[in-house]
């Protein structure tokens, strides 16, 4: 809650957030040494924090900044309750009512192969808590942190805005997204919005973080490994049935086998292929191999 000018509060909390994020910019590199391959949000945002309150720069836009920070509602009897837990809250002196909420989620995150953008989850479970003031209640600013797991930036933030305008309406959107000017990699955009049970406005400010660019390599390993099983079939000569690669030209009646396409063959350990090398009698006609991912 914020006494005075609204738009004095504005103005300072955007101030603090243009700073802060500066900050989380050049701290960047040094969080993301030390984080697992694929974080958790929690991991992410712990360490970030921790970064931020060592560094000199940082400590002096704030008071605190808290981790986990509960922003306690009051029943109409007086009764105080937590309202939830804001991953990241700048305070900005001893009164707890008064501060800037940052949420953090994750984005563009890879199951099992597949890229989930989990844009809907930012904007349902994020934004929305803004809007409804269980965040930031009186307050006429909230901040939104995403990690863009695989770097993929652009997808991100099509995705993000993509889900903001579906849910335009639950979240009584006014008007955005509207872009931002980045700070070093981190790409930004703001969102305003009515809240309803007050009806007045909150200034949402997004910023997505990047994680390095794995999509690459990971394609990459992928096809080498391809490369090593279909050559692996090829030295070692198999017969494997109907489907079957041609012989080069010049080897047709030169005992050359048939094997079957590439990719279909996992590598044999070096044992069984010495066996095979040294008694071909023992070769089999016909083995039942994993069929290996094909490259698209």
């Amino acid at each position: 809650m914020v006494v005075g000018d609204p738009g004095y509060w504005a103005d300072h909390f955007r101030s603090i957030d243009e700073r802060l994020i500066a900050r989380i910019a050049a701290l960047w590199p040094q969080c993301l040494s030390v984080l697992s391959k694929n974080p958790q949000e929690d991991e992410i945002t712990l360490n970030l924090k921790s970064r931020l309150i060592k560094d000199s720069e940082a400590r002096c836009i704030f008071h605190y900044l808290e981790y986990q920070f509960e922003p306690v509602g009051f029943t109409p009897e007086g009764l105080a309750f937590s309202k939830g837990r804001i991953d990241l809250a700048v305070l900005l002196d001893q009164d707890c009512t008064r501060y800037l909420a940052y949420e953090c989620k994750r984005l563009n995150v890879h199951y099992n192969g597949v890229r989930q953008s989990l844009a809907t989850p930012y904007v349902n479970d994020g934004v929305r808590r803004f809007v409804t003031e269980q965040y930031a209640e009186g307050l006429p600013v909230g901040c939104m942190l995403g990690y863009v797991l695989d770097g993929d930036m652009s997808f991100a933030q099509e995705r993000v805005h993509a889900a903001i305008n579906a849910n335009k309406y639950a979240i009584a959107l006014t008007n955005g997204p509207e872009g931002a000017s980045p700070i070093a990699s981190i790409e930004r955009f703001t969102t305003n919005h009515t809240r309803s049970a007050s009806g007045e406005l909150i200034h949402v400010r997004h910023s997505l973080l990047p994680f390095p660019v794995k999509t690459a390599s990971v394609t990459a390993a992928s096809y080498v490994k391809n490369l090593l099983q279909f050559f692996s079939a090829l030295r070692f000569r198999f017969r494997f049935g109907s489907a079957a690669l041609p012989a080069p030209s010049g080897r047709q009646g030169r005992g050359w086998p048939p094997v079957r396409p590439p990719f279909a063959f996992p590598l044999l350990p070096a044992a069984r292929r010495a066996q095979l090398a040294l008694a071909p009698s023992l070769r089999p006609r016909s083995l039942a191999f994993p069929k290996c991912p094909r490259l698209l």
